[in-house]
């Protein structure tokens, strides 16, 4: 319910891709249906355009200094 906050690291990896992205889709949008607060990390290029696609979807970044070849820690939300 929208008192819920769920943690997900790599949703969907660990199967087939486009499988995996299917069935990581299908628990976000339940969990959003349900009107929980989830934090999902993913390097699914297609999780990544169902956010953009979405009501209630963002996406977000880590940023990385790619002159010094080392994250930045700073988070960019959008």
């Amino acid at each position: 319910d929208e008192k819920t906050l769920v943690l997900l690291d790599e949703i969907g990896t660990g199967t087939d891709p486009a499988e995996g992205s299917a069935i990581a889709t299908g628990v976000l949008v339940s969990l959003r249906d349900k009107g929980a607060r989830v934090l999902a990390t993913t390097h699914h290029g297609s999780l990544k355009l169902v956010a953009n696609q979405l009501e209630e979807f963002q996406n977000a970044s880590m940023e990385f200094d790619t002159e010094e070849l080392k994250p930045t820690y700073r988070f960019k939300q959008g």
